[in-house]
């Protein structure tokens, strides 16, 4: 009968050994999830604050930009329909030159050719302004187009991020379910072997 008793011990110590080490082995395997779970969510929340900030830049410049069209616009517009007018009365003006001095009349014709030359000045001078106001417009919109691929990529780095971070989870939320029925069956085994 002892040595009956003395058999089951041993079974019963041994079993209680074998959990003890499954339940160690458990542990260790949950404490390392947890450290790449932890690491996995500093990528993440990094990944998250780049994407915010890169966020914040392209609205940014897509505010600056959309500004500039609105301010720029209008007065682009009013440049054009006052270069027509002006290149109206220019052809004009050096027709009536033209038709001046034909009609061998110098001094209406220097008079006339006169104002097609300040008309033709003032038609450069609304050039030069609508090309500068569309150049700032242009500028704008190549500063939005700069900072938008930038979002993209942080936005598909925070996708990749979250997506470890979650798989690093659901590996910790397994190996902590595994370490309860490692635990359990220890504990279960050191109260048969009690």
């Amino acid at each position: 009968m002892s040595r009956q008793r003395d058999a089951e011990l041993d079974r019963l110590r041994s079993a209680r050994e074998s959990a003890r080490q499954r339940q160690q082995a458990a542990w260790e395997a949950q404490q390392a999830a947890w450290e790449r779970r932890s690491l996995a969510r500093a990528v993440m929340n990094r990944a998250y604050e780049s994407k915010q900030a890169a966020y914040a830049d392209q609205q940014a410049a897509w505010e600056a930009y959309m500004s500039i069209k609105r301010t720029n616009g209008p007065r682009i517009d009013s440049l054009n329909a006052r270069q027509e007018r002006v290149y109206q009365s220019m052809k004009s003006a050096f027709e009536s030159a033209s038709l001046a001095h034909d009609m061998r009349d110098g001094a209406s014709a220097r008079m006339y050719a006169d104002q097609g030359h300040a008309y033709k000045a003032e038609s450069q001078t609304c050039a030069a302004e609508r090309r500068q106001l569309v150049s700032e417009i242009r500028a704008a919109r190549e500063r939005f187009d700069v900072v938008k691929p930038a979002f993209q990529a942080a936005k598909s780095e925070f996708a990749r991020a979250q997506q470890t971070f979650q798989s690093a989870r659901a590996e910790h939320e397994r190996a902590q379910a595994e370490f309860k029925r490692a635990k359990a069956e220890f504990d279960s085994c050191t109260k048969a072997f009690q």
